[in-house]
């Protein structure tokens, strides 16, 4: 079975089986609006992060709460796991990106980014020893354990949104407020290339598994899927009636899903771009 998670401004998760579209289970804990879920490469555990200020570590098998981590001063934006699914990297409003470990729900790490705005996303790289974090225009590179400011990438011309490591670790992929997705070399911090074709801010990027393709997801109510070698724009999925706020590939690279603002999920075929799916359930 092939399991996706979704949450919204109604403050619930919504597990889905996205072969049949039904409703697996509804989980309900958060008090405000949920910015991001994020499942661990595990598969057994799911992370969600609130406007409320709380961050939740769910169990996959009885879909109860194992933890609940505090510490952060204004509402979470985003939460993600390492590879090896034991430490979570977590952003704020309050400017910050904390490292909690998994086993004790222990703060490891709090990062000032010196940033008087938001910090919006992070990601860990494959050997979890660099965390990227979007520090308005910039994205910055830290050491994961010590929280030493490695390098910052400049190269967006207005507040990044979303990062993410591809799983090989050698490309980061960010996405911003001025339209475009920068794909970066990491040994490097050189630009590989910039994607240009959205209307509006890029909320999310993700790469597929090999990191042939990346998929993003905009404010201007469009995903596109992008070929990484050559920068092509080679599907643009349309359908969504409000911003398209988050997206992924399914684990085999066959499938895309989007969340928007429109209070729906999409399921779509990578290759075709043929719509396959519309789970409703989001109040």
């Amino acid at each position: 079975m092939e399991i996706i998670a979704t949450a919204g401004n109604d403050s619930v998760i919504i597990v889905w089986d996205i072969s049949s579209g039904d409703i697996i289970e509804r989980l309900s804990e958060h008090t405000s609006i949920i910015n991001r879920v994020c499942f661990s490469p595990c598969g057994t555990l799911l992370v969600s992060g609130s406007e409320d200020g709380s961050i939740i570590l769910w169990d996959c098998q009885t879909w109860t709460k194992l933890q609940t981590f505090n510490g952060h001063t204004k509402k979470i934006t985003s939460v993600s796991f390492n590879r090896t699914s034991d430490r979570i990297v977590s952003t704020s409003n309050d400017g910050t990106a904390c490292v909690w470990s998994v086993a004790t729900g222990m703060e490891e790490l709090n990062i000032h980014t010196g940033a008087s705005a938001a910090t919006l996303s992070a990601s860990f790289n494959d050997s979890g020893d660099t965390i990227a974090v979007a520090c308005v225009s910039l994205v910055n590179l830290y050491d994961a354990h010590t929280g030493e400011l490695k390098q910052s990438l400049a190269g967006h011309r207005d507040v990044v949104f979303t990062v993410q490591f591809s799983q090989d670790g050698r490309m980061l992929a960010s996405g911003s407020a001025d339209k475009s997705i920068i794909l970066w070399d990491v040994a490097s911090g050189s630009i590989l290339r910039e994607l240009r074709g959205h209307s509006n801010i890029v909320s999310q990027v993700c790469f597929n598994a090999d990191a042939s393709r990346i998929v993003s997801s905009s404010w201007d109510n469009t995903a596109r899927i992008w070929d990484v070698s050559t920068g092509e724009c080679l599907l643009t999925l349309c359908g969504h009636e409000g911003w398209v706020m988050s997206c992924c590939f399914s684990e085999d690279g066959s499938k895309v899903i989007t969340a928007s603002h429109d209070g729906t999920v999409k399921v779509w075929d990578s290759y075709t771009g043929e719509e396959l799916r519309t789970l409703r359930g989001h109040e």
